[in-house]
């Protein structure tokens, strides 16, 4: 993959363990539930490289979060 890809590649895991740290809550049910919804669609260039990323967040229960 061409240098970006690469970036990007090791920058995903990253944003979502911040999004998930952030979205995740206790319960009696449930000791990591979680409070949000996330819709990810990848993005590839006409050769098949990666080339962006977009995350869209939706927070379902704001007031547990």
């Amino acid at each position: 993959p061409g240098k970006k890809g690469t970036k990007l590649a090791t920058q995903v895991p990253t944003t979502e363990f911040v999004t998930e740290s952030f979205g995740n809550a206790r319960t009696l049910v449930n000791p990591n539930a979680s409070r949000f919804g996330k819709y990810t669609e990848v993005q590839f260039t006409d050769k098949g490289r990666l080339y962006g990323i977009k995350s869209f967040d939706y927070y379902l229960e704001r007031n547990q979060v």
